[in-house]
């Protein structure tokens, strides 16, 4: 049997003493250290033989009030702090900033999805580069994008860039989609077509361009 070094040995104990308080946790080993999670949520460091917990925000400034330290070994922008022992040795205060760190987590992460729902950049098809190009036009998000329409998005596009080909046209409708270009059915191809020869004529363009 292996034997276990001190770190995986401290590690192991204050595993126990957080699964007493909340349930199981679980430690995954990091580049300098190890994280500690609820669930898919990381709320702690386990780092150099201490326990920093996550807060951000206004739980953070309590966190400082109360007597906590930040840990110096983290990115500023991810704080962590260890505790007081004021607090770890009371196990209802324990228990109670570790629930709150866990659901600061939990609600920073839906941010996070939903921003990347709405970002161009995630659309099918679709990179950085093109959600910077549409930025130019006004089209900052995905509600943004589907108001508009390819058609339109297209034809704003022609205006300040030079255009040559339907690739990014099929790109734009496919994101419209959320499908990949190449999958567009021919029925499609020929509806956003249509839709873009108009959208065309209307901005002065001759329609023969895409016929």
């Amino acid at each position: 049997m292996k034997k276990l070094t001190q770190t995986e040995i401290n590690t192991a104990c204050i595993l126990q003493k957080l699964t007493e308080l909340i349930g199981p946790v679980t430690a995954k080993s990091l580049f300098y250290g190890y994280g500690i999670f609820k669930n898919e949520y990381m709320f702690g460091i386990y780092q150099k033989n201490f326990f920093y917990l996550r807060a951000t925000d206004e739980l953070s400034k309590l966190l400082l009030r109360l007597g906590a330290v930040p840990n110096p070994y983290t990115n500023p922008s991810n704080q962590y702090f260890y505790l007081p022992k004021e607090i770890t040795d009371n196990d209802e205060q324990y228990r109670l900033y570790l629930i709150l760190s866990i659901e600061q987590v939990k609600q920073e992460k839906k941010r996070i999805i939903k921003k990347k729902k709405n970002q161009i950049r995630d659309l099918p098809n679709l990179s950085i580069k093109h959600e910077r190009l549409l930025a130019r036009i006004g089209v900052k998000n995905v509600k943004d994008f589907r108001r508009q329409g390819p058609a339109m998005i297209f034809v704003e596009l022609k205006k300040i860039i030079l255009i040559e080909n339907l690739n990014l046209y099929w790109k734009l409708v496919g994101a419209f989609y959320l499908k990949h270009d190449s999958l567009l059915t021919l029925t499609e191809k020929e509806e956003h077509l249509r839709l873009l020869n108009i959208k065309l004529l209307q901005a002065g363009y001759p329609e023969e361009f895409l016929s």
